[in-house]
């Protein structure tokens, strides 16, 4: 019976989590559904132990629960997790971002189980939209208590813990040279030609630049007509960045990213890579505002995106400029990276794993 269960519902999910698999090794276990055989078996693969939750078979029946009528799916997943935990009588479930509706059915059939049920931040939207409100889970770990800041007025109940990012580098690279422009797909936020603006975005840069290592990096979750990006393939400083290898590796390649709304964002300026933030969306700014904080360029049209682009490329010591405004943002959105973040995110899980709580 694993003392920690790691909870991943896909390939991205299961490559974040790894690292904490890792960490605890034969304490913990993956638990993946039972239906999903090609995730289950890329984790036999890379030598992590998995167990598998199923849905039990729906039932017709009469209830006077709203959810049940309504939602049966949610009630069939919370069956399901209170059968996996009964079974195996873990010390602590973690899960990865917290907002899918799976994510809320687990932590509270934990909470009745009197299994702690733990949430580790692996992304950032700069909208604290509705999954992000009254949180309540035994523990909400986030990169750095900036982002505590920004959600807790949402979830006033929510013990948030500043534990950092271990997908960063804990020193940014030294010698870089690029520019990265980083993909959000296509989503009813942002339009339909959200995306090709970027790209094209991309394109005059590349071709004003031609010395300029320029690395697009697209959001696997949503395919690219080959239309957009054939003026790219055309362009010999273009390289194509395979989503999923590690953010890591690419942001020590450059030293300016962009990107439209993406967490990538902060994840730039955690490692000391000039965001410029490319908004195109109905937000007035982005959250949180690095611009103000003088840790980034924010811009709201494709010519002013070129402009401060060419500047930052071309003025001597611009890019330099940002150093003091980066620094103060890391301060305060990043408690740890690296290796430092994974320790401190083990020592609260195993404070978790302390508790003698359960109730079956």
């Amino acid at each position: 019976r694993p003392e920690l269960l790691l909870f991943a519902t896909s390939f991205r999910f299961a490559r974040f989590l790894a690292p904490l698999a890792e960490l605890f090794k034969d304490r913990c276990a993956f638990l993946v559904r039972e239906d999903n055989g090609p995730l289950r078996a890329w984790l036999e693969e890379e030598g992590h132990s998995a167990v598998t939750c199923s849905l039990p078979g729906l039932r017709l029946r009469r209830s006077g629960s709203a959810l049940a009528r309504f939602a049966p799916g949610a009630v069939l997943e919370a069956e399901a997790f209170r059968s996996v935990l009964r079974r195996l009588r873990p010390r602590a479930v973690l899960l990865p971002e917290g907002n899918a509706p799976e994510d809320e059915a687990m932590s509270r059939v934990g909470a009745q189980a009197g299994v702690p049920v733990a949430c580790l931040q692996q992304g950032w939207s700069p909208l604290v939209h509705t999954c992000f409100r009254d949180l309540s889970f035994a523990s909400m770990m986030v990169w750095g208590e900036g982002f505590a800041d920004l959600l807790r007025p949402a979830s006033p109940g929510q013990h948030f813990v500043a534990a950092g990012n271990y997908n960063l580098p804990e020193r940014a690279a030294a010698a870089r040279d690029g520019v990265a422009f980083f993909g959000v797909g296509r989503n009813g936020w942002l339009g339909d030609d959200a995306e090709e603006r970027q790209l094209r975005l991309a394109a005059r840069i590349a071709a004003l630049f031609p010395d300029t290592p320029i690395h697009v990096r697209l959001h696997p979750r949503d395919p690219v007509p080959e239309a957009l990006l054939s003026p790219l393939r055309a362009l010999s400083n273009v390289r194509f960045s395979d989503p999923a290898e590690p953010l890591a590796d690419l942001l020590a390649k450059v030293r300016i990213g962009v990107s439209i709304y993406s967490s990538t964002i902060v994840e730039c300026a955690a490692s000391g890579v000039v965001p410029v933030i490319f908004n195109i969306t109905t937000m007035p700014h982005y959250a949180p505002d690095l611009a103000a904080a003088g840790a980034a360029i924010e811009v709201h049209d494709e010519e002013a995106a070129l402009a401060g682009l060419r500047n930052l490329l071309s003025q001597a010591g611009m890019l330099e400029s940002f150093a003091p405004g980066l620094d103060r943002f890391q301060t305060l959105f990043f408690a740890a990276r690296g290796t430092m973040a994974l320790v401190r995110i083990g020592h609260e899980l195993e404070r978790l794993m302390a508790l003698k709580t359960q109730s079956f």
